[in-house]
């Protein structure tokens, strides 16, 4: 759940695409205008397929054209170079990480509730070890080896395209993550009840056994670019749907709201500076009515939404 905050991206050199076979554009451009100033976005997913070489003729024109790259929000802990508060942060995440008194999941969780785990432990992640794992632990890597197993990898391959496209064109890179204290958060952690927890956990086992089709159908959507089918699914925020449950201490809640506004905040300076910026969001942020698209069209932006047809593309 913690580590979700944020996935840095690393990457060297290699030519600007994905390697495997392909080649795939990817979803069409949103633009974001006020008056000669504009912002082109481009909606992303958290798995997308493993076998494809991604590379978008659009984008890459976009980012050629633009003064800066703004990175997806998020947050992630500020970790020290001090080797010393490394490994004492190290040291707490990972005991954190682990049931209380060395108690496994079947003697940690409802029967009923274990027997829906087990089911697709066994199925997407039977070899490995993950009973010692507070429950919303074990989920999230239940779920990140469901994706596996549906072919999908996670797309930090694609923001290192458009992190190698922004060098190429000479674009400033901003990175817009929220850096936390990781005492803090793992203050706050450490205050989330059972029963938030348990919630969290099922809510993640809802989503695997809800999304078995839908999460494959929806990334090669993205691949391939169908707008439609796209707007046509459901993006769950499985964060939100989490802390929307009482035990959850209000620093986590503020810690997403303030992730979110700080990339609103680079967004509105971007559009107010530069002639052109990209910036890369999950498609959620751009297609549900309470995304970050949406936060810039109730303050008044012009956004104009691509088509089926790829709408709007920079010249």
């Amino acid at each position: 759940m913690f580590a979700a905050l944020a996935t840095p991206v690393h990457g060297d050199e290699p030519p600007a695409e994905i390697a495997a076979t392909g080649p795939s554009p990817g979803p069409p451009l949103w633009r974001v205008s006020k008056g000669e100033h504009e912002l082109w976005l481009f909606g992303t997913l958290s798995a997308v397929p493993e076998e494809i070489r991604w590379r978008s003729t659009a984008v890459e024109r976009a980012i050629g054209d633009s003064d800066e790259v703004l990175l997806p929000p998020g947050a992630r802990a500020a970790l020290t170079l001090n080797p010393v508060t490394l490994i004492r942060a190290w040291r707490r995440a990972r005991e954190m990480s682990r049931n209380p008194d060395g108690k496994h999941l079947a003697e940690v969780l409802p029967p009923d509730l274990y027997g829906r785990y087990a089911a697709l432990r066994d199925r997407y992640a039977k070899h490995r070890s993950l009973e010692h794992l507070r429950p919303i632990m074990a989920a999230t890597r239940v779920y990140q080896a469901a994706v596996e197993e549906m072919g999908l990898t996670p797309d930090r391959d694609v923001l290192s395209v458009i992190e190698r496209l922004a060098r190429r064109a000479g674009a400033e890179t901003t990175d817009t993550q929220l850096h936390v204290d990781p005492d803090a958060l793992l203050d706050e952690a450490a205050r989330v009840s059972t029963e938030a927890e348990l919630d969290c956990f099922t809510k993640v086992l809802d989503t695997i056994e809800r999304g078995e089709n839908r999460i494959g159908a929806r990334a090669r959507a993205w691949a391939s670019g169908d707008l439609d089918a796209l707007r046509r699914f459901d993006y769950p925020d499985i964060r939100k749907d989490c802390l929307a449950f009482p035990g959850w201490p209000d620093g986590l809640r503020e810690t997403l709201r303030a992730a979110n506004d700080k990339w609103i905040e680079a967004a509105e300076r971007a559009l107010s500076i530069n002639r052109s910026t990209f910036g890369a969001l999950d498609l959620r942020d751009l297609l549900a009515p309470d995304g970050l698209l949406a936060r810039l069209r109730e303050q008044g932006y012009q956004v104009d939404e691509p088509t089926s047809a790829g709408g709007k593309t920079p010249k």
